[in-house]
């Protein structure tokens, strides 16, 4: 997949980011210094950085209900064998 903006510096790193914090569950820091070691240029802007932070506090959440969910289905199975 190639994904490509004018300069390659600020918005397609950001989509990438996103991407790898979505499908891989890395932190905003741990995704952003992957592509950096890739892209050396990157210049992700404070905007996209805004909403790449705020968009990792929405994926954890949605991890953290997941996995309460997931623990209430064990303890309920578990009470019912």
């Amino acid at each position: 997949v190639l994904v490509h903006c004018k300069e390659g510096l600020s918005r397609s790193p950001t989509i990438i980011i996103a991407y790898l914090m979505k499908m891989t569950h890395m932190s905003f820091e741990e995704a952003l210094n992957l592509v950096h070691t890739c892209n050396g240029a990157l210049k992700v802007n404070d905007g996209f950085r805004k909403q790449l932070l705020a968009f990792e506090k929405r994926i954890k959440k949605a991890q953290e209900k997941h996995q309460t969910k997931s623990k209430e289905t064990t303890i309920t199975t578990e009470q019912t064998s």
